[in-house]
């Protein structure tokens, strides 16, 4: 004999139910195609439905490049190193860097943590150039729920640091995530930056031209930003 599921009506025990049981206003829910009859009356409980729990996606950062400043955005940085007379100068010789300057990011979710992380002429194939070359988090906030932009810290992109004795191009790329999405597995397809199931992250590239031979007809390098004249005392 089969047996009747709680929570289950049918048409059978529907013909004893005595309407007359009802008070007024109550209402009768039938749901034929899983035969459940739901009788929402005060005082009664009413079957739940238990739905799966959902594992949603993070939501994506996005760098808000519309308040990034205007000579960030061209398609290509220019870096002079140095001409004759920064060569000349002394105790110690100048040179110019690249000063990128704090970069505002969105997140539709203050409460998150958020970390940037800096990597030069990445190239996953390459190991020594996967490495983080700077990195900054900022805490998420319970306090304000407006908070939905933070401003990073910026990047030095000196040559003479990174010892780049020739000239040509490079790439610089600034990774924002969640810390926690970062996968932490070095055989990752992006050791560094791949991001676990359901975190995202954000990435925006700077394209740098490098120029370290003189040029006779500029004595020194540009001090307009985001190239920076750098003379040790």
């Amino acid at each position: 004999m089969s047996r009747q599921r709680v929570g289950e009506f049918t048409t059978s025990t529907l013909k004893r139910l005595d309407s007359r049981s009802f008070l007024p206003g109550a209402r009768l829910a039938i749901r034929v195609s899983g035969l459940v009859c739901a009788f929402i009356v005060p005082g009664c409980l009413v079957p739940q439905d238990i739905e799966p729990i959902v594992i949603e996606p993070h939501a994506s950062p996005v760098f808000e490049v519309d308040s990034f400043q205007p000579y960030l955005t061209v398609p290509t940085l220019q870096l002079y190193r140095g001409g004759a007379a920064d060569a000349a100068h002394t105790p110690l010789p100048c040179h110019c860097q690249l000063q990128i300057p704090p970069l505002p990011v969105f997140d539709a979710d203050p409460t998150v943590d958020l970390q940037t992380r800096w990597f030069i002429d990445y190239d996953a194939s390459l190991p020594n150039t996967t490495g983080v070359r700077s990195t900054s988090t900022i805490k998420g906030t319970f306090n304000d729920s407006t908070a939905t932009t933070r401003v990073f810290p910026g990047f030095v992109f000196d040559p003479d640091a990174r010892q780049i004795t020739t000239s040509g191009s490079h790439v610089l790329d600034v990774v924002v995530g969640e810390p926690d999405g970062f996968d932490p597995n070095e055989q990752a397809a992006q050791p560094g930056r791949t991001m676990l199931p359901n975190f995202k992250s954000a990435v925006y590239r700077f394209f740098i031209d490098v120029q370290v031979e003189q040029d006779p007809a500029r004595p020194t390098c540009s001090n307009t930003l985001p190239s920076v004249r750098v003379c040790p005392p």
